[in-house]
């Protein structure tokens, strides 16, 4: 029984961050499903009360996952959310379904460097508020 509300609970994290990674696109369950069973297989170690309160506020704030996110890429990047994100990064990558999320598509050049700034200016505001958020986010409750 409590094996099964784990992996559930890794499912609903894993559609979390789906939403997050594919830009809100809907995926598929049998997805989820694979995340959890690659997280119960690959975390097994019992993670850090930071990290467990990091992934609750997370997992309460569905909001707040892109700028802390953004901010443990700088400041933490070897947390667990980030090994997370990256392992259900490289599912996404290789599930049919999903591929066209991550071909690049042909444009102009002049639109490719205004996307790129455009981008980089949007992940340095994210990171900024996620700075600010972390602490919060990681106070043990």
């Amino acid at each position: 029984m409590m094996a099964s509300l784990e992996t559930r609970e890794l499912a609903e994290e894993g559609k979390l961050f789906c939403h997050y990674l594919l830009g809100g696109q809907g995926s598929r369950p049998e997805v989820h499903e694979r995340y959890a069973a690659a997280c119960a297989t690959l975390f097994q170690e019992t993670p850090t009360q930071e990290e467990q309160a990091l992934n609750l506020f997370v997992r309460r704030n569905p909001w707040a996952l892109p700028l802390l996110d953004a901010a443990v890429g700088l400041i933490q990047p070897h947390t667990l959310l980030r090994k997370k994100l990256f392992l259900l990064l490289a599912i996404l990558e290789t599930t049919p379904g999903h591929t066209e999320v991550f071909t690049p598509k042909p444009c102009a050049r002049g639109f490719l460097v205004l996307r790129v700034i455009f981008l980089g200016i949007t992940c340095l505001l994210k990171a900024a508020a996620g700075i600010i958020l972390y602490p919060f986010a990681r106070r043990v409750r």
